[in-house]
C-alpha cells in the first residue's frame, strides 16, 4: 500500500508537500479490523487515533438505560479519535467497524512531537477539530429539537447529495449501514423510524427496499426540513 497517496486523501494532511507525507508516513500503522470489531472502548486509554482507509466505522456512546447511539459515521479519508489525544486520557467513546476496515495508526505520543515540527498539521488539525464540533453540536440538535420525520429527511439529503445515483426520474442511495444502525444514528428505536419511512411512502417522496431507497420526491424532502412537519406536504 502507498501509505503516501493514502494520507493525501486525509483532510488532516491536506496541503503537505510529498517529502512532509513521506515523513509522517514513518510513524503510521497499517491496522485490519474484521466487520463489527471494537477498534476501541469508552474508558480505553486514548493513545493515538485513527485515519479511516478503507471500510466504514461509527463511533457511539452507550446511554444509562443501555441504549446505543451513534455519533458519528466514519468513511475513508476520515480521521477519529484525535480530539481524545488532547482532551483528556481516555476514550470518551466506542468506535466499531461496520464493514471489514483498514486504518491508519498513529500513535499519540509520535504525532505530538510531528505537530512541533509542522505548523501545516497544526492548522489543519484546528480546523478539523471544529468540524467535529459542529457535528456534535448538530447531533444535540437534531436529537433534542427535530422530530425523526425532519432528522430522516436531513439524512436522505445529505446521502443523495453525498453518494447518490440519479436513475432516470428518481435518485437511488445504497445504505452501507442496517436499519438499527441508521436508528441508532437517528436518535430513535427501529420502531419510530419504520413509522418515519413509512410515511414518506405513503406521501410517495421514496421507496425502500432491503438496503436501497428510492427518493422520487428531493423538493419535498427539503421542504420537509425547512417546515420541520410532514403535515404541509400535499
Amino acid at each position: 500500500m502507498d501509505i503516501v497517496n493514502e494520507l493525501k486523501k486525509s483532510f488532516l494532511f491536506s496541503g503537505l508537500t510529498e517529502e512532509d507525507l513521506a515523513e509522517v508516513s514513518k510513524i503510521v500503522v497499517i491496522k485490519d479490523y474484521p466487520k463489527k470489531t471494537i477498534i476501541f472502548s469508552e474508558g480505553d486509554p486514548a493513545v493515538g487515533f485513527y485515519i479511516l482507509l478503507s471500510g466504514m466505522v461509527k463511533i457511539y456512546r452507550i446511554s444509562v438505560d443501555s441504549r446505543e447511539q451513534i455519533l458519528h459515521i466514519i468513511n475513508p479519508g476520515e480521521t477519529f479519535a484525535e480530539a481524545a489525544i488532547f482532551i483528556g486520557k481516555s476514550y470518551p467513546a466506542f468506535a466499531e467497524t461496520i464493514l471489514n476496515s483498514r486504518v491508519a495508526y498513529i500513535d499519540k505520543k509520535i504525532f505530538l512531537k510531528t505537530l512541533e515540527k509542522n505548523s501545516k498539521i497544526a492548522l489543519n488539525l484546528i480546523i478539523s477539530l471544529s468540524m467535529l464540533l459542529k457535528k456534535v453540536v448538530d447531533l444535540v440538535d437534531n436529537v433534542s429539537l427535530k422530530n425523526v420525520d425532519v432528522r430522516l429527511a436531513e439524512f436522505l439529503i445529505d446521502e443523495a447529495i453525498r453518494s447518490g445515483k440519479k436513475i432516470d426520474d428518481y435518485i437511488e442511495i445504497e445504505l452501507n449501514i442496517t436499519k438499527t444502525e441508521l436508528a441508532k444514528k437517528l436518535g430513535t428505536v427501529n420502531e419510530t423510524l419504520s413509522r418515519a419511512i413509512r410515511k414518506l411512502r405513503e406521501k410517495g417522496i421514496i421507496d425502500a427496499e432491503k438496503n436501497k431507497i428510492y427518493i422520487f420526491e428531493l423538493e419535498k424532502l427539503q421542504e420537509l426540513k425547512l417546515s420541520g412537519t410532514l403535515s404541509i406536504i400535499k
